[in-house]
């Protein structure tokens, strides 16, 4: 089925692959629960804000959470981003990570979605040291947890539990591909969620364009 839309080619692409395989993932969407993946200080560090309670509340499309997974011996970095409200995730992998090149990745993620990014709630890390640049890119606004309180970014922390299901502690990211990553990525956001009601990441996320390629099949077909 062909995706019509007017975000970028990389958004028609996922929307594309998501519509492929809605029907099939989400009417055995129970069975697959029991597959591999089962759940669902800087300069600037003055400048970092509290996440507001309408982020917190995960009822909008846009609020993402930002973090990072380090490769053994610290070779090699995967930026991940996940939605909270869709659980949709985006990962890839970068050789280090300098405030400078976690900017870079995040803005090379997101750019496709910017009409869904809202806002971008990181950690208090040096890699997020270039939070101004992100947010002037994406016109967002970001927010930052509290030190030590991982449980105020508590889907990433999950969904980087799931990515570590694939790329464990002890391996060196050095040699993981650009196909792998995203891999792994299509596998979470394909896989059906409890919180979810059992529905995939990806249709939560894309469902305004699923609705609107059910209705133009329908229309095709009558």
């Amino acid at each position: 089925m062909n995706v019509s839309t007017n975000t970028s080619g990389q958004t028609s692409v996922m929307a594309a692959r998501c519509i492929s395989i809605f029907g099939k993932a989400t009417k055995s969407a129970k069975s697959h629960t029991d597959q591999k993946i089962s759940v669902d200080k800087s300069e600037t560090v003055s400048a970092f804000m509290n996440a507001t309670a309408i982020v917190t509340e995960k009822t909008l499309l846009g609020d993402w959470e930002i973090d990072t997974v380090i490769g053994q011996n610290h070779k090699g970095v995967l930026v991940t981003i996940v939605d909270r409200l869709s659980k949709f995730t985006l990962i890839k992998k970068v050789a280090s990570k300098p405030a400078e090149v976690v900017t870079a990745a995040t803005i090379s993620l997101l750019q496709p979605y910017l009409d869904k990014t809202l806002t971008i709630t990181a950690d208090n890390g040096k890699e997020f040291a270039d939070h101004e640049t992100m947010k002037k890119q994406l016109n967002a606004d970001d927010y930052f947890a509290y030190p030590y309180h991982s449980w105020e970014r508590g889907l990433n922390e999950n969904t980087n539990g799931l990515i570590r299901q694939y790329f464990t502690k002890e391996s060196s990211f050095e040699n993981i591909t650009d196909d792998e990553v995203e891999t792994v990525m299509n596998k979470l956001n394909h896989c059906p969620r409890k919180t979810l009601k059992f529905k995939i990441p990806c249709a939560v996320f894309f469902a305004e364009l699923l609705q609107e390629a059910q209705i133009a099949g329908i229309a095709l077909r009558s």
